[in-house]
């Protein structure tokens, strides 16, 4: 989990460059949706075979991981007519799925606003933060990828709302020398089955002082790129 989180760490800690947040960089991992089924269609489970998306019934969190893989499986049409079909379409996350696919498919231009209603809904959902910067750049306004930047850095901490393993949760805080050296993060993590992200929220205050006495230890640590100093 560390070793997943370290871009967390690179995207707090960068000066110049638009790192984005440990799920951006991993796509998801395929399932019969995109391996078997054909355009239009999504897996279902309890039958076993294809279904058109207009007849699916996936429950809310399966529909969003699905939608997200469709997306990166450059099947934005199915990802946008499977998000049509969430309880909550006004939802954070949800905006930022359909956002992500809007941009996958080159329409930025509608991506962009959807990015602003998602950040609206959640200003802390560094996930639309990170999409909206990559796209930004990808529209020539490094400019405005840059306040995306500063406040991934302001809020200094990540969620993983089971981007990488279903049903595991994490909050996940950058270790950071005072020259902006990256050295690691320290997580909390558990199941959705046990707490929720606000639940984790409550172990900010312990990761944030956990990683100032390790920041603090490492002053004087002396690492291979400065054995000749």
């Amino acid at each position: 989990m560390i070793r997943a989180l370290l871009p967390l760490a690179l995207t707090l800690a960068a000066g110049a460059a638009f790192a984005v947040a440990p799920e951006d960089q991993s796509p998801p991992t395929s399932t019969p949706t995109t391996t078997s089924c054909e355009d239009g269609q999504v897996w279902d489970t309890e039958s076993g075979a294809c279904v058109a998306i207009e007849q699916s019934r996936l429950d809310e969190e399966t529909l969003r991981r699905t939608a997200r893989e469709l997306a990166y499986a450059n099947r934005s049409p199915d990802a946008l007519a499977l998000l049509a079909r969430s309880t909550a379409p006004g939802a954070s996350e949800v905006l930022t799925l359909t956002a992500f696919a809007h941009g996958r498919a080159g329409d930025l231009d509608t991506a962009l606003p959807i990015y602003g209603a998602a950040l609206t809904a959640d200003p802390d959902n560094l996930l639309a933060r990170a999409y909206m910067g990559l796209a930004l750049i990808a529209a020539g306004r490094p400019e405005d990828a840059d306040v995306q930047l500063s406040e991934i850095r302001a809020r200094g901490h990540a969620f993983d709302d089971e981007e990488h393993e279903p049903g595991i949760i994490c909050i996940a805080v950058p270790i950071l020398t005072r020259s902006g050296r990256v050295l690691g993060a320290v997580s909390v993590t558990s199941t959705s089955a046990r707490t929720d992200l606000d639940g984790l929220t409550r172990h900010l205050a312990v990761l944030r002082r956990s990683v100032s006495a390790i920041a603090g230890e490492a002053q004087d640590w002396r690492f291979p790129d400065q054995a000749a100093e």
